[in-house]
């Protein structure tokens, strides 16, 4: 987890191989507890929900990638923990990141029109443009997801 975070952090990017290996020792782990069953469904459904995010470019597939290694993990019953926790930490993330940048609202301008142009057009916009200011309105999502993990073992003990 902490390697996703530290190439993420260098590259902008979670190297495939990081999550290659936490699938396999994922896997490796919930083979040997017999709860197969549970650690492919736990992979299988942050990809499925998170796919929309990673179609309009809002959630990069590194991200999408590292939560389902977590689902391999915890199985599916932790989804309900995991995902929306990542998103309130990234929301947080966020909210300091874009006051930090002093561009807050500009974004916040910028998912007005995006929301308003869909709900006028009834299209999805594939590309919700995140590099109109270059990347200081972005964060590494991974640190969200990080501190999800965080929560979630402080919460189970």
């Amino acid at each position: 987890m902490v390697s996703a975070v530290l190439c993420d952090l260098q590259t902008w990017k979670i190297r495939n191989e990081i999550i290659f290996c936490g699938l396999a020792i994922g896997l490796y782990y919930m083979f040997r507890e017999g709860n197969y069953k549970k650690a492919l469904i736990g992979f299988i459904i942050p990809i499925i929900i998170l796919w929309p995010l990673f179609y309009i470019r809002a959630l990069g597939a590194g991200d999408i990638k590292l939560l389902a290694v977590l689902g391999i993990f915890y199985g599916y019953d932790t989804i309900p923990v995991f995902i929306p926790s990542a998103f309130v930490f990234g929301a947080i993330l966020s909210i300091l990141q874009l006051i930090h940048s002093g561009n807050l609202n500009v974004r916040l301008q910028y998912f007005y029109c995006y929301i308003s142009k869909y709900v006028t057009t009834k299209k999805i916009i594939k590309y919700y443009n995140v590099d109109r200011e270059g990347r200081k309105s972005v964060i590494h999502f991974s640190i969200a997801i990080l501190l999800a993990h965080i929560f979630f073992l402080l919460q189970t003990g």
